[in-house]
């Protein structure tokens, strides 16, 4: 995967745009979440194996943010891009991302848990806590 994000144009033309996220930019999301989220307590969750199984990890992260580029109606998908040297080339890379809700009352197509049934391995009883504490947060907004 190589050096992320690799060196910023020395150019003087170092400006960073946010931007509405594109499928093309899935590889990128994924990296970007995998580098930034490490210490949420909700990763160790989902991904309490994800050091010892790296593959799989790296498949249902692209599949979540895959599922949330799949719904606009109901998520919005920003980035942050900087233009960023690679194999001699600059282009616009995405180095940040945002997912707004929006609309939370609206039910998610993935059913929300992204495949967790699938993972492997994947830890029963963190998933079911996760899901108890989505289920009572949902609840909650709700009343």
């Amino acid at each position: 995967m190589g050096d992320y994000p690799g060196p910023f144009v020395a150019n003087g033309s170092n400006e960073l745009i946010l931007r509405r996220a594109t499928k093309a930019d899935l590889d990128d999301i994924t990296r970007v979440a995998q580098a930034g989220f490490p210490d949420d307590p909700e990763f160790n969750y989902r991904f309490p194996y994800r050091h010892k199984f790296p593959e799989d990890n790296w498949k249902w992260t692209r599949r979540e943010y895959a599922e949330y580029l799949e719904q606009p109606q109901k998520f919005a998908v920003l980035v942050v891009t900087a233009p960023v040297v690679e194999d001699g080339r600059t282009r616009d890379r995405p180095i940040a991302l945002a997912v707004w809700d929006m609309a939370v009352l609206k039910e998610s197509t993935s059913g929300g848990i992204h495949g967790a049934h699938a993972r492997t391995p994947i830890s029963p009883a963190n998933l079911l806590q996760m899901v108890a504490s989505t289920s009572v947060a949902t609840q909650t907004l709700h009343i």
